[in-house]
Formats: structure tokens, sequence, C-alpha cells
């Protein structure tokens, strides 16, 4: 119990991110155009959310998503597509 009040509380002094703690696409609903743009985008299942760094979710998110190929091919790409993004 300890543990799980520890990962849900904010740090006072210090870089707080709230990770989804489960991220891979079964969990991102994605609403596209008649083009498959996409326009939207919600996030589900929230059961394991828990403050850390943002890399969690986006290294779980590349691992169980991308394709094997892909993953080493355009991983510095995903990585700075999300810095970008995020900042």
């Amino acid at each position: 119990m300890e543990e799980l009040i520890r990962t849900m509380t904010p740090k006072e002094n210090g870089f707080n991110c709230l990770n989804h703690g489960d991220c891979w696409i079964s969990n991102i609903f994605l609403l596209s155009d008649e083009n498959d743009n996409v326009i939207d985008c919600k996030f589900v299942d929230f059961q394991q959310s828990v403050f850390a760094s943002p890399s969690v979710d986006l290294l779980t998110l590349i691992i169980s998503t991308a394709h094997s190929s892909k993953k080493l091919q355009n991983f510095e790409y995903y990585i700075k597509y999300y810095h970008e993004i995020l900042v």
C-alpha cells in the first residue's frame, strides 16, 4: 500500500508527469477523417497511472506497438518527435 501511495503522490520539488501506466495501442482511441488523418485522440483505462518520467509511457508504447524493424530503424525519430510535442 505504501508503494501505491508513493507512486500516486506528486513530488513537491520535482518534475511531475502523470503516466498512463499501460500505454499501448488498445488503450488509445483515434478518430480519423475520411482521408484517414487523425483528428482526435483519447486515452482510456487509467487504472495503472503513476507519477514517473514521461519516457516510461513512451518506451512502453514503442516496444508494444511498433513493428520490430521500425522500432530500431525509427527509434531516434520517435524520441525526437515526442520531445518536440512535449515541450
